[in-house]
């Protein structure tokens, strides 16, 4: 093969490569899908119930946060949207609201799209809706974890029989930056009820966390002036704050919920007269329908450091609640924790931010009381309160934040413990963890097995609650020192009488094998042989770590000395020695030697170290010698024997 083929090869193997890369990404990444129903049909009018439009999704699988529905978009003709009832339901059951009589008498959904990052709601919107919205509901529901394929279903009803029209076609988008949830609605933070009449209009100094409601208690209040400047339905049960602008222009978010016939709100920003008088109309929204999004209202043509006043009223007299979150023009007071929620004995921040940047702090346990950030330490559940030093205008602005505290786990002391070479610990139980998450580490690495622990070492446990709180220990294990237990030299024993054994080094023992002795787990236990014998003896500390020994015992007939016929005292370390052997003798008195002369040439009193063969430190020649030995039994009966030994050279 030339070089030119080689080439060739090469360049056809990588872009096979390449080829099965792109098939692999083609396969396992998730492209956006749409799924449109081009058919549509015709809306009943004054219908008693929805008329499905169904669209088959296929090839989907399971949503959620990170591939799902992105967008409906629909495509209606109606002389009188306002009829509409409108919703999309999901394989599951999930249903939500699109839009729910948005667009009172207008015509159509013309290109109607359906998302979660507009800034326009439907109900802020008009007919014939061209564009973006965000829903009535929250599209981000459907992105559950359901499996989507199956029939998803447009429900669509005409509630009155002023108007008529067809759904021509709509469609549903899944992709991997799906509808995000509605932002959430701002906590209530304590601010004053609006006021009954503009006459007693509550001062708002701080919109941040301010809520209200159109409560059946408030009573119309109104003038001429007021009426021909608002923009809305007929004043039923309105209500008034007032507040001072900080910009030319304020801006707001508004939430309105909890509505008791769906109708939602009116609101008007005005200034000029209260309770008579010109009024001049700075903003005025009619209607504002409930919706997990909020709407944006405005104030335009403010003069800093003015008054100015707001009126809310229930549209159509609807009871409901509303929540206000200022974005711009007005004194806004925020405070912020690290967390709502610490644990106990952590310290939380607080930071302070708007209005005029002038601080000072109240709580316990603060570690300084003024600037934009502060540290504390509570030690229970606390109420922190920032407030302007400067008051702008008649306002002395203050905002609270509360500061939960959970409880953290209590692991108790560190542990430790020495352990056996060779007999694992299980260092769990040393600590009492119930339903808390338990995390093991040594030198910073995760222990697989804690339950069965042989290395010596410093162990650590994080245990933390369902609140997020911990609380760490640690166990330092060692390895206990070795030990060794002695069961005695080996021995001899008489046949069928008592002999002691005697094991050391421990504190408490077990022998085997147990038969012929009268307690295997004594210290001193008492053998009647009928054989030969080894014995195992197994000694434990205090710490149950174990060592062991053996001892072998020789059984012969006695109490008498085996004596043996000859010996040869020529150094090669065989059978140098004439030793007798005693067996059931206690005490040795007296081991002597004579020549084939007479003349006594070894003596050993109380000695069983034996005859080497020599006299006066010379080797006596090969012969016979006589043998002459004294001792006595263990019942003190004395016993002699006398004999003869072959020495060889």
């Amino acid at each position: 093969m030339n070089i030119k083929t080689i080439k060739g090869v090469k360049a056809q193997r990588k872009w096979s490569l390449y080829f099965i890369l792109i098939l692999f990404f083609l396969h396992y990444v998730p492209c956006a899908q749409t799924f449109t129903n081009n058919t549509g049909g015709v809306i009943p009018d004054g219908a008693s119930s929805p008329t499905f439009f169904p669209v088959n999704v296929s090839g989907v699988g399971n949503i959620n946060n990170n591939f799902g529905v992105a967008n409906v978009c629909i495509d209606i003709t109606h002389s009188w949207v306002g009829d509409l009832e409108i919703y999309i339901k999901a394989p599951d059951g999930t249903k939500i609201p699109l839009s729910i009589q948005n667009g009172a008498s207008g015509d159509n959904f013309s290109g109607t799209c359906f998302n979660g990052t507009s800034s326009i709601p439907i109900s802020n919107g008009k007919a014939p809706f061209s564009g973006e919205f965000t829903p009535d509901g929250a599209l981000s529901t459907l992105n559950n974890g359901q499996n989507a394929d199956g029939e998803w279903l447009l429900c669509v009803q005409d509630l009155f029989e002023s108007g008529s029209g067809n759904v021509n076609s709509w469609s549903i988008t899944f992709n991997n930056t799906p509808a995000p949830p509605p932002p959430p609605i701002p906590l209530c933070l304590g601010n004053p009820p609006a006021g009954n009449t503009c006459t007693n209009a509550s001062p708002v100094c701080n919109f941040n966390g301010y809520c209200g409601n159109t409560s059946g208690n408030y009573t119309a209040d109104f003038w001429p002036e007021l009426k021909a400047a608002f923009c809305g339905d007929i004043i039923d049960n309105n209500s008034f704050v007032s507040f001072v602008a900080s910009e030319n222009n304020a801006v707001f978010n508004i939430w309105v919920s909890n509505s008791q016939n769906g109708e939602g709100i009116q609101m008007m920003f005005f200034s000029g007269g209260c309770g008579s008088g010109a009024v001049v109309n700075h903003g005025c929204y009619s209607q504002i329908k409930p919706s997990v999004y909020p709407s944006i209202v405005s104030a335009k043509n403010l003069i800093p450091g003015k008054t100015y006043y707001l009126m809310f009223d229930g549209f159509s007299g609807d009871i409901c609640n509303y929540t206000i979150e200022p974005v711009s023009g007005v004194n806004i007071l925020k405070i912020k924790a690290s967390s709502n929620e610490i644990c106990k004995g952590s310290p939380v921040t607080l930071n302070a931010s708007g209005a005029n940047g002038i601080y000072s702090w109240s709580g316990p346990a603060l570690v300084n009381t003024s600037g934009a950030t502060v540290t504390a330490f509570p030690t229970d559940n606390a109420i922190y309160t920032v407030t302007l030093d400067a008051p702008i205008g008649n306002c002395s602005i203050s905002q609270d934040i509360k500061i939960g505290i959970n409880p953290k786990p209590d692991l108790g002391p560190d542990q430790k413990d020495t352990i056996c070479t060779g007999k694992p610990v299980d260092i769990t139980k040393k600590f009492f963890t119930g339903l808390l998450n338990v995390v093991w580490t040594k030198n910073n690495q995760p222990v697989i097995n804690p339950e069965n622990i042989s290395d010596s070492g410093l162990y650590r446990i994080k245990a933390t609650n369902l609140a997020g709180c911990s609380d760490t220990a640690f166990v330092r294990i060692a390895l206990q020192k070795n030990f060794s237990v002695n069961a005695g030299n080996d021995t001899t024993a008489v046949r069928n009488q008592p002999h002691q054994l005697k094991a050391t080094g421990a504190e408490s023992y077990i022998w085997s094998p147990e038969n012929m002795l009268n307690n295997p787990t004594s210290q001193t236990p008492q053998a009647i042989l009928t054989q030969d014998q080894k014995y195992i003896v197994t000694g434990f500390n205090a710490k149950g770590c174990s060592a062991s020994d053996t001892i072998f015992i020789k059984v012969y007939d006695g109490p008498t000395y085996y004596i043996p016929k000859a010996f040869s005292p020529n150094g090669d370390g065989i059978n140098d020695v004439f030793r007798p052997i005693p067996v059931g003798i206690v005490n040795t008195e007296l081991l002597n030697i004579y020549n084939r002369n007479g003349n006594l040439i070894f003596s050993g009193r109380q000695s069983m170290k034996g005859w080497d063969g020599t006299y006066l430190g010379k080797p006596q020649p090969t012969g016979s010698y006589v043998w002459y030995i004294k001792g006595k039994d263990k019942d003190g009966k004395q016993i002699l024997m006398k004999g003869s030994i072959l020495l060889i050279r």
